[in-house]
């Protein structure tokens, strides 16, 4: 299926590929899913609750996605997002505290406080951050590429919804992508739904996968569900798109378990309930919990894991309360991020 390039660099071995029975790795993985679902829900509490100000996009269902891509991932390695882009920020290795004291609009936060949840950066833990535009950071995450391959390391992780394919600066990337053989790994997060729109209604297809075809892309759709099958396709993607092979396109099945944006009140269910039941039994954290305690990992450690990732979260909440908030003098001064 794809070119296997050189061996992914600064991972310990252990982490890097494995077959499917791997239950540390998986058990790694888990921990990782958990740590974002603590945050993400917090978010939302906090958002109805007034004390976040802004739209909050939450990334509750998709965490399998951003936790296996990123996984596999070097020092020197990117990633782009886009407005639901706090998962894709923690499975990058950004700090929960910094993230928190961004949404809280603090000083301390990692934009100090003037991009809010929908655009979060970290230059520093290489970043790139997300954008209210949609498909906005598509085009900025092949300039990263392009960057990347003139220095001669790193490859870019590009995350984006499905609804950005209906951008002309997707097409556009995609094919500056393909004909410049840019290392980058575009993953189209296919959730079904375009805010309240289902996908069918507005694409004469909703199998996203052709447009990698189409340009001439390696591509493939994984179960953004499975977080060991999505982990298996990033290896095989970033692995091909590093050995100079070019870009790769996967698409990534998946469902958002609450609401495309909480704005104040939560919006009322719009989606019919059998569907929403039938993706809730298949909630990526706890397809995880049950393989691992198929293979024997005791339900109780798997609890503390995840009371472990609630504690680090409530420890980042209380972070951004103490947290100053930004000197009105620096209101219109531009961000520095070093």
């Amino acid at each position: 299926m794809f070119t296997v390039g050189q061996e992914t660099r600064k991972r310990p071995a252990e982490e890097r590929g494995g077959p499917h029975g791997d239950h540390g790795l998986l058990r790694r993985l888990f921990t990782t899913m958990c740590r974002i679902r603590a945050f993400e829900e917090e978010a939302l509490a906090l958002r109805t609750s007034g004390e976040i100000p802004g739209v909050i996009h939450p990334y509750i269902g998709h965490e399998a996605i951003a936790t296996g891509m990123c996984s596999v991932l070097d020092d020197d390695d990117w990633v782009g997002s886009y407005y639901r882009s706090h998962g894709h920020a923690i499975a990058h290795g950004c700090a929960q505290d910094v993230m928190m004291a961004e949404l809280f609009g603090k000083d301390t936060g990692c934009c100090r406080g003037k991009g809010g949840s929908m655009h979060l950066m970290d230059l520093g833990r290489r970043f790139l951050g997300g954008t209210s535009i949609v498909a906005a950071g598509i085009p900025h995450a092949a300039g990263a590429a392009l960057a990347a391959q003139m220095e001669g390391r790193g490859v870019v992780l590009s995350f984006f919804g499905e609804g950005a394919t209906g951008s002309g600066v997707f097409h556009e990337t995609m094919n500056i992508a393909s004909a410049q053989s840019l290392p980058v790994v575009f993953v189209c997060e296919n959730n079904t739904y375009q805010d309240h729109t289902r996908t069918e209604q507005v694409a004469p297809s909703t199998d996203f996968e052709r447009f990698g075809l189409g340009h001439l892309m390696e591509s493939q759709t994984v179960d953004g569900n499975d977080v060991m099958a999505v982990r298996r396709a990033a290896t095989e993607a970033v692995e091909h798109a590093r050995s100079g092979d070019g870009p790769v396109f996967i698409q990534a099945m998946t469902y958002l378990t609450y609401y495309h944006s909480q704005l104040g009140t939560p919006p009322l269910e719009y989606r019919p309930a059998d569907e929403v039941a039938h993706w809730a039994a298949r909630d990526p954290i706890l397809l995880a919990r049950r393989e691992l305690v198929a293979a024997g990992v005791p339900a109780a450690e798997l609890d503390r894991v995840e009371d472990q990732a609630a504690q680090e979260t409530a420890e980042a909440v209380e972070f951004a309360r103490r947290s100053p908030e930004p000197d009105l003098q620096e209101a219109t001064t531009d961000v520095y991020v070093d």
